[in-house]
């Protein structure tokens, strides 16, 4: 699709510029150049007639481009019969903003699909166990226990080590089943 969108930009220019050469007067345009262009045209439809087959189910794509099959036949229609004007510009312009669209909208669905896949490839992780109501318990009771100690009045350095011993024993429950 992004191959035919550059030629079918490529083709839209030359078409444009020789309609501008054309101005209002109408002269003859070459019929060597018309055909050429008409040429052009039927490669880029034959071109998007074999991306549609390559394509297979993907009907939400295939739906605008039979739709753009259709556009350019007409283009090609009127360029064999040697009529260059606004009208045919205008389709050509269509043409190429239908492919950009088709270009991006398969591009998304690439994209969504590659994130399908990414996301299946996440593994889920085990919460870890539940704390046990216990050594919750333990740590109230010693944190209760710490404030009951330092509010006895004890000189700094008492605290001090009564807040190591009890930051030690935190860390340690399995001294705590011990005692008990």
């Amino acid at each position: 699709l992004q191959k035919m969108s550059g030629q079918q930009g490529a083709l839209n220019q030359e078409s444009m510029s020789l309609f501008q050469q054309q101005g209002g007067s109408r002269p003859r345009l070459s019929e060597d150049a018309l055909a050429r262009l008409a040429a052009q045209q039927e490669m880029i439809r034959k071109s998007l007639q074999q991306a549609m087959e390559g394509m297979g189910s993907r009907r939400d794509v295939l739906g605008r481009l039979e739709e753009l099959g259709g556009d350019m036949e007409e283009v090609i229609k009127e360029l064999r019969s040697k009529n260059l004007d606004r009208k045919v510009i205008q389709r050509q312009e269509r043409i190429l903003s239908r492919l950009l669209d088709a270009q991006k909208s398969v591009r998304q669905k690439e994209y969504s699909r590659k994130r399908e896949a990414e996301r299946e490839e996440i593994q889920l992780v085990k919460s870890p166990p539940q704390i046990k109501q216990e050594l919750l318990q333990q740590r109230d009771r010693l944190q209760k226990e710490l404030r009951d100690a330092l509010e006895e009045g004890y000189s700094y350095e008492y605290r001090e080590l009564i807040k190591n011993y009890f930051e030690f024993l935190s860390s340690h429950p399995e001294l705590l089943q011990q005692q008990h």
